[in-house]
């Protein structure tokens, strides 16, 4: 912003003068913004909608590769095939560590390039480990039907409640299985879930698979023996995230489903990447 400043002899004249050549020069300026910010919003909505396009066609060759797709897939648990938690260990040894624990010329080709992190094909790479997270229910005592049957005491294990201000969560925090080696563990700066079912925190009991092949396998057949999902199992999540080389962003995807009780078996399954 320019200062007026008045001359000497206070002539109208030049103060008249002075006063419109700082509105014009206010005037290119505030032009000069407008046209920035313009071009700053364009360029915004461009980036966005070529990151969105990259983005979306990089998900979905995640949800490729996690399809079971092949000459046997017929033979493979699929993710919309899951019925049972123990259907889940099936997925996760038949189709979810072959597809991303690939030994093949891109896996080759891309580790000759470079050594640094686990590669799924020539172009992506898996950043860290693959996580398997679990939500429990505590078991309940009182599931018997009133009047019917209130004279009988029946355990059972219920639909999960997040809880609220007035009802109470029945999220199990309990350490279970052999020598209570599985351990509730929160996750604060995790991201929760939300579906047609209910909405299930970031927190739960864990256990992770290595970048290895065979340590992963074995990780999965440990789970399975030491009965890692089980009754009160209400949502499994397989956390991963991948890098694109090509497009230089990252995936967090998701592959995961949920359990309304163990009658009703498997109802939701999903790959998403956010």
């Amino acid at each position: 912003m320019v200062q007026l400043a008045l001359p000497n002899d206070n002539d109208p004249d030049d103060i008249r003068r002075e006063r419109e050549a700082i509105r014009k020069e206010n005037l290119t300026l505030c032009s000069n913004i407008m046209i920035f910010l313009a071009y700053l919003g364009i360029f915004t909505t461009a980036m966005f909608l070529e990151s969105s396009d990259s983005s979306s066609r990089f998900a979905d060759h995640i949800r490729g590769m996690l399809a079971g797709g092949g000459s046997d897939h017929h033979a493979k648990m699929a993710l919309s095939r899951i019925k049972t938690p123990d259907d889940m260990y099936s997925f996760l040894e038949q189709t979810f560590v072959p597809s991303l624990w690939q030994n093949n010329t891109d896996t080759n080709q891309a580790l000759v390039n470079s050594m640094y992190l686990h590669p799924i094909d020539v172009s992506n790479r898996m950043v860290g480990s693959a996580r398997v997270r679990q939500v429990r229910v505590a078991e309940s005592s009182d599931c018997q039907v009133d009047p019917m049957f209130d004279q009988y005491s029946i355990s059972c294990y219920p639909t999960f409640q997040g809880g609220g201000v007035i009802t109470p969560s029945n999220e199990a925090s309990s350490p279970f299985g052999p020598e209570n080696k599985f351990e509730h563990t929160s996750d604060p700066l995790g991201v929760g879930y939300s579906g047609s079912m209910g909405s299930y925190p970031s927190s739960g009991y864990m256990a992770y698979l290595s970048v290895n092949r065979t340590t992963a396998l074995i990780a999965v057949d440990n789970l399975r023996k030491d009965k890692f999902l089980d009754l009160a199992t209400r949502a499994v999540f397989v956390d991963f995230t991948i890098w694109n080389s090509n497009l230089g962003v990252y995936a967090h995807a998701r592959s995961g489903g949920v359990w309304a009780s163990w009658n009703s078996g498997f109802i939701h399954g999903s790959v998403y990447a956010v």
